[in-house]
């Protein structure tokens, strides 16, 4: 559903994803998300949704820890887990938002990220979330260098918990329907 912009990044099974990628800047790593450790991939309902981040670094990073805080325990921020750890909860997921702020720098990073996940067959489940800074930019824009469809455009805390509604409302209608299903 969202793309974003270019950084070389090569990851394999011991790599986490890049928090930042800002010169002279060290690398964080997210916390992982309770909801990941406390119960194996095999076990859990599936997921409102997977969320992230482009970095650790606000916006985004703060953006995507409140979406998910929003949706818990629906929704899992994979923003700091090796490929290892990551892989498996996206591909046992439907939906994977990229959070992203509209700045070139972290829409390189976004990119980056997409093509990751284009690789590992998962580019048509992805979405874009931007969270708006002025003067950057524009949704078009971010969704024509990242190759992602936007999803989302982002500024306050209130759009923050329209979207955050809106996957909870679309994951209870999606689970409903699956259960009368059957």
């Amino acid at each position: 559903m969202t793309t974003v912009v270019s950084v070389p990044m090569i990851l394999d099974s011991e790599t986490r994803f890049p928090a930042c990628a800002q010169p002279g800047r060290a690398e964080e790593v997210a916390p992982r998300s309770a909801a990941v450790e406390a119960v194996p991939a095999a076990a859990r309902t599936p997921l409102a949704c997977v969320i992230l981040s482009a970095t650790c670094a606000p916006p985004p990073g703060e953006v995507a820890e409140r979406v998910v805080s929003l949706l818990a325990p629906d929704a899992v921020n994979v923003t700091g887990l090796s490929e290892a750890e990551a892989l498996p909860i996206l591909h046992g997921e439907q939906a994977v938002f990229l959070v992203s702020s509209t700045d070139w720098l972290c829409l390189e990073l976004a990119r980056e990220r997409a093509r990751w996940l284009g690789h590992h067959g998962l580019g048509d489940r992805c979405g874009l979330v931007l969270w708006h800074v002025p003067g950057t930019a524009t949704a078009e824009e971010a969704e024509d260098f990242t190759g992602v469809p936007v999803c989302a455009l982002l500024d306050c805390d209130e759009h923050i918990q329209r979207f955050a509604s809106w996957i909870a409302a679309e994951y209870r209608r999606l689970t409903a329907s699956a259960r009368a299903a059957c």
